[in-house]
Parts: C-alpha cells; sequence; structure tokens
C-alpha cells in the first residue's frame, strides 16, 4: 500500500517557519510594550513624589522658592517623560497590530497547505480503496470463473 506524500511539504515547512518567526516578533512587541507600561508606571511615581512634595513645600512655614522652580522643573521633565512613553506605546502598539495581522496572513497560509494535503490524503485513500475493491473483485471473478470451469471439465469428461 502506498503511502500519501504532500507534494508540497517543503513549502509548508517553509510558511510554518516563517509563521513561528512572525510569532516570535509579536512576542517580542508585547515585551516591548510591557516594558514601555513598567516605564510609565514608574514615571508616574516619581510624578505623584513631586507633587507631594510641591504640596508639601507650598504650605511650610518658610517658603524655599529655589527648590520648588528646581522641583516644578523637574515635574515638567517628567510630564515629558510621560508624554514621550505615550507616543512612543501608541507607536508600538500600532506596530503589535501590523505584526498581528502578519501572523494571521501567515497562519492562513499554513492553515492552506494543512487543508490541502488532508484534502489530498483524502482522495489517496479514495483511490486506494477503489484499487483495493478493484483487486477483490477481479479476484473473486477469477476464482469464480476457476470455479465454473472446474465443474465443465468434469461434467465433459464424465
Amino acid at each position: 500500500m502506498a503511502t500519501h506524500q504532500f507534494k508540497l511539504e517543503a513549502v509548508r515547512r517553509v510558511r510554518s517557519t516563517e509563521r513561528d518567526e512572525l510569532r516570535g516578533r509579536l512576542a517580542e512587541a508585547f515585551q516591548a510594550a510591557d516594558k514601555l507600561a513598567t516605564q510609565r508606571a514608574q514615571v508616574e511615581e516619581e510624578l505623584a513624589g513631586i507633587r507631594s512634595f510641591l504640596g508639601q513645600t507650598a504650605s511650610a512655614p518658610r517658603l524655599d522658592v529655589n527648590r520648588m522652580l528646581a522641583a516644578q522643573r523637574y515635574e515638567l521633565l517628567l510630564r515629558a517623560q510621560v508624554a514621550d512613553l505615550d507616543h512612543k506605546a501608541k507607536l508600538l502598539e500600532e506596530e503589535i497590530d501590523r505584526r498581528r495581522a502578519a501572523v494571521v496572513a501567515a497562519e492562513q497560509r499554513v492553515k492552506t497547505l494543512d487543508l490541502l494535503d488532508e484534502r489530498q490524503q483524502a482522495q489517496h485513500d479514495a483511490e486506494q480503496s477503489r484499487r483495493e475493491a478493484t483487486q477483490t473483485d477481479e479476484a473473486a471473478r477469477n476464482a469464480w470463473a476457476r470455479g465454473q470451469a472446474s465443474p465443465s471439465a468434469s461434467r465433459a469428461t464424465g
């Protein structure tokens, strides 16, 4: 019995490898997004500390203007960092969407080849079953013909 050999197996392997690489790139983008979110949370935490410091400094009996100005400048710097991180997060989200779409397309290409293989396997199995049925029928006809020939020969001699 001949086994089914998918003729496009090499193509499927290449496409599977490509899909796996794209999945890896998507995972890297997700890791970058997590790192960016962590950085943003740290900056927000520092910003909250500066706001608290400014509130305490403003209500102090002796106002240190230089310290307040330095703290306000630092607050502006932190706000700029938050804005920059937000911009990077937006760009990264767009990149994640592109990578996700590439993974979906690659998965579809692999799935198409898988379906083609399944279809060809079913056709191969049906053809193999048809051949076996033909061989069985032919063997039965031959056996029947031999059985028919034997009684004729014995009647002719008798």
